[in-house]
């Protein structure tokens, strides 16, 4: 290959990544020192095209985290660019002077490989640019029986997997809305219902959640929440009732770049609102000890 930037004693190097990424990651379409986007300055060592329609980046270094590299990392996140990024070193090296650099690549998103002539060991694979711009979550704001599932699926999310990260709280806002609706049949804070019906006739166990939240939103007693408690009210269980649709969407492999991108985008946009609305729902609940 020809480079024109790279230092000459890590074009070996270079050579190395590039037929490990071929050979094992099945990567095609690979460029040298080129920009992935006109609007992106910086040139990576090596790009390719993966199989699942992700941008492959590799920077090839022995000299460290650059503030140069650190810019396209957030160049990538703004753009929403389905990008996985890696930095390449030479196997063998003296990882005590990488330290550093792997933390702050960690830290980013960023994977590193170790490559020689006899191939390459990822150290570990880096996630998605296109879905590191996330909010992340702040378990701390969740009781303590939420927390993990929440970096569970945080982890899911930002690991390349964002319809099943998505899922995950979804699962969680159903399983409280359905505690909900149970603690509220129990203690009887239904509205005077017609006739001599005394309860709403639905299963809150096994029922279908969009038909728990309308029974509940409808029928609820909101005058019947002590005083000086958080709000269960009308809105909040609309805005639950909102994001049902996506609960039992399955996630199609998408066909092309484009439709990568525009995926991503949604589902960053969904995930937040997902997490925001559960907040929403414990704190609204609390009164209910569910």
């Amino acid at each position: 290959m020809n480079y024109r930037i790279l230092p000459p004693h890590l074009h070996s190097t270079a050579d190395a990544a590039i037929r490990f990424f071929r050979n094992n990651e099945g990567v095609t379409g690979v460029q040298i020192e080129t920009s992935i986007d006109n609007d992106i300055r910086f040139r990576p060592t090596i790009i390719g095209k993966m199989r699942d329609h992700h941008m492959l980046s590799v920077e090839v270094t022995d000299s460290g985290y650059t503030s140069a590299l650190d810019e396209f990392v957030l160049d990538c996140e703004r753009r929403g660019l389905p990008v996985r990024l890696y930095i390449a070193i030479p196997r063998g090296a003296d990882l005590a002077e990488f330290q550093h650099m792997v933390k702050r690549a960690q830290n980013r998103g960023v994977g590193v490989v170790e490559v020689d002539e006899r191939g390459g060991n990822v150290m570990f694979r880096p996630l998605s640019l296109s879905l590191t711009g996330v909010r992340r979550v702040n378990v701390q704001r969740f009781p303590m029986k939420y927390r993990q599932a929440l970096s569970e699926a945080q982890q899911t999310f930002l690991g390349g997997d964002p319809v099943k990260g998505c899922g995950c709280i979804y699962d969680e806002l159903e399983s409280l809305s359905r505690r909900i609706a149970q603690r509220v049949d129990q203690r009887g804070l239904w509205k005077r219902l017609k006739g001599a019906q005394r309860r709403p006739k639905v299963n809150f166990e096994i029922g279908p959640w969009q038909r728990v939240l309308t029974v509940l939103r409808e029928h609820f007693a909101y005058s019947k929440i002590p005083p000086g408690q958080a709000r269960l009210n009308e809105t909040l269980l609309a805005q639950v009732i909102g994001l049902t649709p996506y609960r039992n969407e399955s996630g199609h492999k998408p066909r092309r770049l484009s439709d990568l991108i525009s995926r991503d985008r949604q589902l960053r946009t969904r995930f937040e609102h997902a997490v925001d609305t559960l907040e929403s729902l414990v704190k609204a609940s609390k009164f209910l000890r569910v």
